[in-house]
C-alpha cells in the first residue's frame, strides 16, 4: 500500500509540530502572474470565478512556478453575494460594485437563497478540479469573507474610506443591521459547506475591514456573528484559518478555541498578537500563527527580501512558537517581482522548527 503524502501545512494546522516550515502567500493565484493575465484578457473577472476550469488553471498557475505548500482556490468574497440577489461588477479603478445596496430591512427582503448551492455551484465544482490535479503532499484552501467585512461591501454598494451606510445603520437601527449580520452568518456557513464537502482540506476567513472598529463595537458588532461560523467549522472538523485585519485590537478577547490559526497582519507583531489572544481560551503557544511579511517588502533588493524574511522566522524562533505558516501579511501586490518570491521561499526552506 502507497504511503500518503504528509501535508505540512495541513500538519501544523492541526496541531503537529513539522520540521520544515510550509509557505503560500495570499492572492498568490492572479494578477502579478504573466499567465494569469493572458486568461484576463478574454475572460471577466467574474465570468473566470463562474468558469471551474478557468478558476482550476489560475488556482494551480502560482503551483507551476514556486515550490509552495498550498494552492487556494481563486474566487472573490462578494461571489456569494451574486447567488442571493445582488448583482457584481467590477469597474476598472473604481473596483467591486454591489448594486442595489442593502441599507433597509426592505432591501433584505429581496435576497433570498433560493437555489443558492446551484449558483455558486461553480466554486464547488473548481475546488474538485483542483483536487484531482492538486500533489498529495499540497493543501487545498477554501475561503469566504467574514460577515462584517461582506457587510461593508454589502451595505456601501463599493469600496469606501469612511463606511459611512454602514456606521449609520450599525448606531442607528441594530434590528436592520442584525438582521443582514444573520442573513450573512447563513450565508458564510452554506457557502463553506459547498467546499468542504468539495474537498477543501482548510478553510480560510477573511475580515480584512475588523479594524473600522474599535475594540467595544467590536465585540458587540462583529465577534457575536463570528461565532456560529467558528463553531460550525470546527463542528465539521475542518481547520480554520481567520484573518482580523490590520487592527491589533481585534485581536481582544478574540476566542481563539474554535480556530487553528491565526492570520497576522504585517501591521501586527507577533508578539502583540500572541500578547491579546486570552489565555482562557487557548494556549496562545499551541495556536498555529500565520504571516506576516509586509506584501510590499517584496519590491526590495534581493538582500533586503532574503534578510527581512529571516526576521520574521527568528522572532517565530524566539517566541517558541511551534505551529506557524510563513505567509505575507496580506494579498500579494500586481507588481510583485516574479523572482521576489522566489528568494522567500529559497529562505524559508532553509529553516527549520
Amino acid at each position: 500500500m502507497q504511503k500518503k503524502e504528509t501535508k505540512d501545512l495541513l500538519a501544523n494546522l492541526t496541531g503537529t509540530k513539522t520540521e520544515q516550515i510550509p509557505i503560500w502567500f495570499l492572492r498568490q493565484a492572479g494578477r502579478y502572474l504573466p499567465e494569469y493575465q493572458e486568461i484576463r484578457k478574454k475572460n471577466s473577472f467574474l465570468n473566470i470565478c463562474q468558469s471551474p476550469k478557468l478558476a482550476c488553471e489560475i488556482t494551480l498557475q502560482p503551483l507551476r512556478r514556486y515550490d509552495l505548500d498550498a494552492a487556494i482556490i481563486f474566487s472573490d468574497i462578494l461571489f456569494p453575494l451574486t447567488a442571493v440577489g445582488q448583482k457584481l461588477t467590477f469597474t476598472k479603478g473604481e473596483g467591486p460594485q454591489l448594486t442595489p445596496p442593502i441599507r433597509t430591512k426592505t432591501d433584505l427582503k429581496k435576497l433570498n437563497f433560493d437555489l443558492f448551492e446551484e449558483k455558486v455551484s461553480a466554486i464547488g465544482e473548481a475546488l474538485s478540479l483542483v483536487k484531482s490535479q492538486l500533489d498529495d503532499k499540497k493543501t487545498l484552501i477554501g475561503f469566504a469573507g467574514a460577515p462584517f467585512t461582506v457587510a461593508s461591501y454589502m451595505i456601501e454598494g463599493a469600496p469606501t474610506k469612511n463606511f459611512a451606510h454602514l456606521k449609520r445603520l450599525l448606531f442607528s437601527d441594530q434590528e436592520t443591521y442584525s438582521e443582514i449580520m444573520t442573513f450573512l452568518v447563513e450565508m458564510t456557513r452554506r457557502y463553506l459547506k459547498i467546499q468542504i464537502d468539495a474537498g477543501a482540506d482548510t478553510l480560510m476567513l477573511f475580515d480584512t475591514w475588523a479594524g473600522q472598529m474599535s475594540p467595544l463595537d467590536f465585540q458587540e458588532y462583529s465577534k457575536k456573528y463570528l461565532t456560529p461560523i467558528f463553531n460550525y467549522i470546527h463542528q465539521e472538523g475542518t481547520p480554520l484559518i481567520y484573518y482580523p485585519g490590520a487592527n491589533v485590537e481585534s485581536f481582544l478577547k478574540l476566542d481563539t478555541s474554535k480556530l487553528s490559526c491565526l492570520a497576522v497582519d504585517w501591521r501586527i507583531s507577533f508578539r502583540q498578537a500572541l500578547e491579546c489572544i486570552e489565555k482562557k481560551y487557548v494556549n496562545k503557544y499551541e495556536l498555529c500563527l500565520q504571516g506576516n511579511l509586509d506584501p510590499q517588502c517584496l519590491l526590495g533588493s534581493e538582500s533586503f527580501v532574503r534578510s527581512r524574511t529571516q526576521q520574521i522566522i527568528n522572532e517565530i524562533q524566539k517566541l517558541g512558537i511551534n505551529h506557524y505558516i510563513f505567509n505575507v501579511g496580506h494579498g500579494l501586490l500586481p507588481t510583485t517581482p516574479l523572482e521576489s518570491l522566489n528568494w522567500v521561499i529559497d529562505e524559508v526552506k532553509k529553516f527549520k522548527l
